[in-house]
């Protein structure tokens, strides 16, 4: 049963309608730190949410296109990468998921979602982004692996819409 649930939340079809709308506000803990980082802590950015999980192969071939994008001064003025893990809620999570992005090199922020923000943006595929405009209006939604130059060009496009 679990693995069917699993290879339906791999498989399902995207993460909805919210493009266009005004994106839902959360309040995540961050991994290392622990505090409460909210979405509308970052108004006035444009902010990349990375649902992902450790197990899932696509996530991880993600995740260095995403590390690409903070380190290139050119695109991360002005943006916010959220990474926003959906691994299980059991004990050693945080370790799991620290492990993963030490091993990796992964230095974004990494919140740790208990399916509250996930629900909030209807994701039923990972890895699922969503590029949230400085004006806080979802400008783009989907779900698969995205390489660092079409990332950035989803990004600019963010950046002048608003």
């Amino acid at each position: 049963m679990i693995a069917i649930n699993v290879v339906n939340l791999v498989r399902s079809n995207g993460s909805g309608q919210i493009e266009g709308s005004l994106a839902p506000n959360f309040g995540l803990p961050e991994l290392e730190s622990g505090r409460t980082v909210k979405l509308s802590d970052y108004q006035g950015k444009v902010v990349l949410i990375d649902f992902w999980a450790t197990w899932c192969p696509p996530c991880r071939k993600q995740m260095p296109a995403l590390q690409e994008l903070l380190l290139d001064a050119s695109v991360s003025d002005g943006l916010q990468i959220l990474s926003v893990n959906t691994d299980e809620n059991k004990p050693g999570r945080d370790q799991l998921v620290s492990s993963f992005l030490r091993t990796n090199g992964l230095t974004m922020t990494t919140l740790l979602d208990n399916g509250s923000a996930s629900g909030l943006y209807r994701v039923s595929r990972i890895p699922t982004l969503v590029v949230v405009r400085p004006d806080g209006v979802v400008h783009h939604v989907s779900s698969g692996v995205h390489d660092a130059d079409t990332l950035r060009q989803i990004i600019a496009k963010a950046h002048q819409a608003n």
